[in-house]
């Protein structure tokens, strides 16, 4: 891929840890909406989000680290 710009947020509930929306802006953001898509829709926790395993290194783990850091429990950033 070689492009290193980019930008993933996640929007959260902090209390019940709902997930509320998200901005993804870069190259190959289109392959990490699913991702976004299925918990929102599946009504998954950032928790469980943050808890499932993503590939390393992936793009895809920008998601996981994003609602990571929406915890407190980034690991990578």
């Amino acid at each position: 891929m070689g492009d290193t710009g980019g930008f993933t947020k996640v929007i959260v509930d902090k209390t019940s840890g709902e997930i509320l929306g998200a901005h993804l802006i870069g190259p190959g953001v289109t392959e990490l909406l699913p991702a976004v898509s299925l918990g929102i829709t599946q009504e998954l926790t950032a928790k469980e989000i943050a808890s499932t395993i993503f590939a390393h290194p992936t793009l895809s783990e920008t998601v996981m680290e994003s609602f990571g850091a929406a915890l407190g429990e980034a690991i990578n950033l």
